[in-house]
C-alpha cells in the first residue's frame, strides 16, 4: 500500500538521490546528477517556498518505516489546470506498479485541490510511457516540443499529453 506525502526540507536527500538515478539523468537533459549545493538553493526557492510548484512523495506503507520510493513535481497554471514536471521512482521499485499507484494517488489528490485538468510531456521514442499514458486515459495530442537529452542521443520529440481529473 503507498500513500502521497508533501515535500518538506527534511526530504532533500532522498530526492537528490532519486534525481542522481542514471535513468532520472539521462531522461533530465543534464550530463550529471544535481550538484547538492545548488540542487538545495533550487529546492528552498522554487519548491518549498513557492506555492505553484509541488513535490508529493510516494512511500511504501509495507516496509517498515514508509520509505520514500518515489516522487512527482507538478506546476499549477490555473485553478482548474496543473503541469507535469518530472517523476522518478527508486530503481528497485520500478516494473511493481509503483508508479500506477502514484499517478493514481496524485489524480485523486489534484481533484480533492478541485483541478480539472493535468497536462504532461512524454517523448515519442518512450512507447511504454505513451502506451501506459493512453491507457490510464491520457489523450496524446500532435502538440510537441523539442527537448535536447544529450545522454539519450540528442533531440526528443515531447507530445502533449492531457488529462481529464
Amino acid at each position: 500500500m503507498y500513500y502521497l506525502s508533501k515535500a518538506t526540507l527534511e526530504d532533500f536527500d532522498v530526492l537528490l538521490a532519486l534525481k542522481s538515478q542514471k535513468d532520472a539523468i539521462r531522461w533530465s537533459g543534464f550530463k550529471s546528477a544535481p550538484d547538492k549545493d545548488s540542487f538545495l538553493v533550487y529546492y528552498k526557492e522554487r519548491v518549498l517556498a513557492n506555492p505553484k510548484t509541488q513535490i508529493m512523495f510516494l512511500h511504501d506503507n509495507e516496509v517498515e518505516g514508509a520509505p520514500i520510493v518515489g516522487y512527482i513535481q507538478y506546476d499549477v497554471l490555473s485553478i482548474e489546470d496543473i503541469e507535469m514536471r518530472g517523476s522518478v521512482i527508486k530503481k528497485s521499485y520500478q516494473g511493481t506498479g509503483a508508479y500506477v499507484a502514484m499517478s493514481n494517488l496524485l489524480a485523486e489528490h489534484l481533484k480533492k485541490l478541485g483541478y480539472k485538468r493535468a497536462v504532461g510531456w512524454v517523448s515519442e521514442k518512450n512507447s511504454s510511457s505513451l502506451a501506459n499514458s493512453r491507457e490510464r486515459g491520457w489523450e496524446i495530442t500532435d502538440e510537441y516540443e523539442i527537448r535536447y537529452l544529450p545522454l539519450l542521443g540528442g533531440e526528443h520529440r515531447f507530445l502533449k499529453c492531457i488529462k481529464t481529473l
